[in-house]
Parts: C-alpha cells; structure tokens; sequence
C-alpha cells in the first residue's frame, strides 16, 4: 500500500473521532480526480400508528466535493454538504429542563483540506464552518469552527514498518471535549500485506483487503463502532454490508445550557449493491434495519441527562447518486 493511501486511510480514522451530524462514513478528507456531487436518500418503510411514530424517520441531503490544486506536492479541496434528518414524532422533549425540539433536524458545512506531500512525509490541515440544529446559521451559538492539521513522519526503517503521525484537532461539536483543543497521537503499521492497523489514542482502526475482489475494516471510536465490508463482482458492480452504532450531534435552539447538544444515536445493518451505470455516474440501492433509536441531552455522547425519547425499530431503504460533474 502506498504512502499516499495509508496517509488518506488514517486521516479518515482521524476524523472518525469527531461526532458530526451525518453519517460516520462520510468523513472530510483531500478530494483528487474530477469533482463530484452526492445525493442521498433514507426513509423507514414499516410505519404504523401503533409504533408511536407519526411519520417515517428520514435522512436526505447532499455533498459536493470540488479538488482545487493537483499536483506532485500539493493537493487542495472544497467540501459542502447538507443534510436534514426528519424524525418520526413532532412531540419530543429532552433534557433535565424537558425542553421540547423541534421535528427537523438539520446540518450544513462547508469546508477547505490542503495537503502538502514529500518523499517521505505529509502535512495537512483542515478548517470548517459548521451549524447544526432545527435552523442551522441562524443564532451566532449555533455555528462552529472546526480546524485540524496533522503529520504523518518518515518510516524509520521501510514503507512496511510503523508509521508515526502527530495533530491536534478542535472542534466545539465533536461529542465530548467540545470546545477544547486535542492531541492526536497514533502509529500505523502492516502486520500482514493485506492488513493494515491504525491505532491512537483514542481509535482502532483494522483494514483487511484483497485488491480487485474484497475489502474489509472494523473502526472503534469514542463516539461509535462500525464495520464495513465490500465485495467487487465486476467493474460495475459490487456489493456491501455495514452495520454500527452511529451518532450525530446538534446545537439546538432550544437548549437553556450552551454545553449541552442534542444527540440521535441509533444501531444499524445493511446491505446493498453498488452499479456504475456509467463512467461518471454511480448508484447505490440498500436495504436495513435500524433499533436502539434515542434522542436525548447530554454534553457527551451516549451520556444522556434528563428525559430521554426513543423511537421505535424499522426496516429502511436508502438509495444515493453520484455524479462527476467536471
């Protein structure tokens, strides 16, 4: 595995670290080759009035990536995305304070990565501007900045053996430690040639991968497990399985105590097909199901204060697109 793409694989595991308000596998990280745009698509298909849910809970948004700089040393990109979860009551209170949210939840964020490579190590930094609530942008104690940067050192010995990599990253709506700038500190190394491990404080993340027939990787962080598997059956198509337990996190209007934030946690499995029905469009149609949906206060993640709302289990669907657009 090359340096480049051992680097893209722990700044993914990086960012794994910070509870952001879609879903976990969608992480920042420096966009090359042609610019992109994602639309996405969830909703429960097992809805009954006897389930106390008024509505189905739906995920739906989208994501552009724009790369801005190309070249041997230097790679830079533009990330924008939008996501809305619509939950399935519109009478929810959370909270010490019973505080009542609203039925829309909503995330916007925009940002910038910019990589700077050599022979033998790597430097990059992130920043974004982030607003996650029922109305994102609107009250100043709703938006955040995000800054990141991280180097990846020189292997002391060969490509294969351990790797060091140093950041320190910041945010105000990560899912514990909001507001507080960290250390990132972990080593990523190959006990096998088809095994790659990163592990920090505090992550682990495992890739097992056949090139050209499956791909395989568990990650455990502070804020949620999740293990995905892929495999190619074709150029065209190939099929995966994932399953977790994710969290997002919002600053909603509504809270008395700017500490605290809304958290939706929910446990997932799925499984679909990926198709490129062409050479720059690609289409993925899932199916899963999803339990352990709660929606509580709490200035951490899966530390809930006060009341705490639970919505009922369901069957999903999901289907997203993607399409080059330069």
């Amino acid at each position: 595995m090359s340096l480049k793409s051992l680097f893209a694989i722990w700044l993914t595991t990086l960012y794994s670290l910070v509870v952001q308000s879609e879903p976990l596998g969608i992480i920042p990280a420096i966009e090359e080759g042609y610019s992109r745009i994602k639309f996405e698509f969830q909703s429960d298909i097992w809805t009954r009035p006897d389930q106390n849910k008024e509505s189905p809970v739906r995920f739906y948004g989208g994501t552009i990536h724009l790369p801005l700089i190309q070249t041997n040393e230097w790679s830079a990109s533009l990330k924008s995305s939008d996501e809305s979860l619509s939950l399935a009551r519109t009478d929810m209170h959370v909270g010490n304070n019973v505080v009542e949210i609203g039925s829309n939840l909503q995330s916007r964020s925009i940002g910038l990565g910019l990589e700077k490579r050599t022979e033998k190590s790597t430097f990059t930094f992130f920043a974004f501007h982030d607003s996650a609530s029922e109305e994102p942008y609107r009250n100043d104690r709703d938006v955040f900045n995000r800054y990141a940067f991280a180097y990846h050192l020189p292997s002391l010995f060969n490509e294969d053996s351990v790797r060091w990599f140093l950041g320190l990253e910041s945010s105000n709506n990560r899912g514990y430690l909001n507001g507080q700038t960290l250390p990132i500190v972990g080593a990523s190394f190959k006990p096998h040639s088809n095994t790659t491990v990163i592990i920090g404080i505090p992550f682990l993340r495992v890739i097992w991968h056949e090139p050209g027939f499956w791909t395989s990787q568990i990650h455990m962080g502070v804020v949620g497990v999740s293990y995905e598997g892929e495999f190619i059956h074709s150029g065209e198509v190939s099929s995966f399985i994932q399953s977790g337990i994710s969290t997002r996190s919002y600053a909603h209007t509504q809270r008395l105590n700017d500490e605290k934030r809304l958290f939706y946690q929910e446990n997932y499995y799925e499984g679909g097909l990926k198709l490129r029905v062409k050479k720059t469009t690609v289409f993925r149609f899932v199916g899963g199901f999803s339990n352990g949906r709660k929606l509580y206060e709490g200035q951490q993640s899966f530390r809930s204060q006060g009341a705490v709302q639970s919505i009922n289990s369901d069957l999903y669907s999901k289907i997203s697109m993607e399409f080059q657009i330069l």
